[in-house]
């Protein structure tokens, strides 16, 4: 691609280090939404087994059970969640630093000022390069979360009518 505006590419480069940071807030947000779920289902799991002593009678029984198996099936995703992804990221400073000053002196034929638009040309596909593929590993981070939600619901609303089955008196 040819570059033939500087404040195109200005623009292009802005926008790509904005979005990498969005990403990157992306990424840390979704890691506390993980450990959050991880203690809710902790939680919720207590709270059955502390029915346990309550729950008497087939249909309590099973219902229990239930709601234990949705909520320990819902620590399943919960674990790919929290998997350490290699997300990607431009190069390190000094790295970066080494890249540019050769690229630099290979564009020996272009002016400075070109010669700083390539680099940043370079830049910003780097910058595109790590939000595509970093989305990739959001959006994977996400669905698990989203099974997770809906797997610790059954749990909760299985929980909920044992609750309601227990404290209704019987006959």
């Amino acid at each position: 691609m040819t570059i033939k505006s500087t404040a195109l590419t200005e623009l292009i480069l802005d926008e790509s280090k904005r979005q990498d940071g969005l990403m990157h807030d992306w990424s840390s947000s979704l890691g506390t939404k993980t450990a959050l779920y991880m203690v809710f289902v902790a939680f919720i799991f207590s709270a059955e087994t502390a029915f346990l002593q309550l729950a008497k009678g087939p249909f309590a029984a099973a219902a229990l059970s239930l709601a234990m198996f949705f909520s320990l099936l819902s620590v399943i995703p919960l674990l790919f969640a929290s998997f350490l992804y290699r997300y990607r990221k431009p190069p390190r400073p000094e790295r970066f630093r080494q890249q540019c000053i050769e690229y630099y002196d290979s564009l020996t034929s272009l002016t400075e000022d070109e010669r700083i638009l390539r680099i940043k040309d370079k830049l910003s596909n780097s910058f595109s390069r790590c939000v595509d593929e970093n989305y990739g590993l959001n959006e994977r981070i996400a669905n698990n979360l989203r099974l997770s939600s809906v797997l610790i619901c059954v749990a909760v609303i299985l929980l909920l009518v044992l609750s309601v089955a227990i404290s209704v008196p019987r006959a």
